[in-house]
């Protein structure tokens, strides 16, 4: 039997999830991003789809829990 520190350690990489890291990643960027946009241009929460785009990009901070 092997002593516990000569075991090899293989890790699993998926690399069919790599498509949805990359969203995951980007909804962040773009989580931090609309905080900006927010603050230069804070007439388009007035507007209907603009509102609807930034409501949906503060929901960007959960591809952090996803990518991990």
């Amino acid at each position: 039997m092997e002593p516990q520190s000569e075991k090899k350690f293989t890790p699993v990489y998926f690399k069919n999830l790599d498509a949805l890291r990359f969203l995951a990643a980007f909804s962040v960027i773009i989580f931090h991003f609309s905080a900006d946009i927010k603050a230069l241009y804070p007439n388009l929460l007035e507007k209907p789809l603009t509102s609807n785009l930034l409501s949906i990009a503060e929901k960007g901070s959960l591809g952090v829990n996803f990518f991990f």
